[in-house]
């Protein structure tokens, strides 16, 4: 947790699953989520705090969003990590119950790999493909 910060547990209304309150400095996890969507809901909301409030503005906040979710996703799955779990596996689900995140932070960490990231993985499996012929 960021220094000065508190983690509170408590329902949140309709389909939201964490929150940040600037004003007592807390972030919100909603208790009935199973502890893998709590895990990455606490890393997210950690990097929305990491990089302070934004203004209220959609435009902003949908791209401020993003950004959160592309780092959050970073942090949760190493590359080492999902190359060793895609050697293995291509079901989406199975691969984020391996990497111990939930389907929606796997998909972004895949969305938002970096030029060198994916030329990694195709490296990596080209390497598998010529040991396997």
């Amino acid at each position: 947790m960021p220094e000065g910060w508190k983690l509170r547990m408590a329902p949140l209304p309709g389909e939201q699953i964490g929150e940040v309150c600037w004003s007592t400095l807390t972030i919100t996890l909603d208790p009935t989520e199973p502890e893998v969507v709590k895990r990455c809901t606490l890393v997210h909301e950690v990097v929305h705090v990491e990089r302070g409030p934004v203004l209220n503005e959609p435009a902003l906040a949908a791209r401020e969003e993003m950004a959160v979710r592309r780092e959050a996703a970073r942090r949760l799955i190493s590359l080492d990590a999902l190359v060793e779990t895609l050697r293995w596996t291509r079901d989406v689900d199975v691969a984020a119950d391996d990497l111990s995140v939930d389907r929606g932070t796997l998909l972004d960490r895949v969305r938002w790999l970096t030029p060198e990231e994916r030329a990694r993985l195709d490296q990596e499996f080209q390497d598998r493909c010529e040991e396997i012929a």
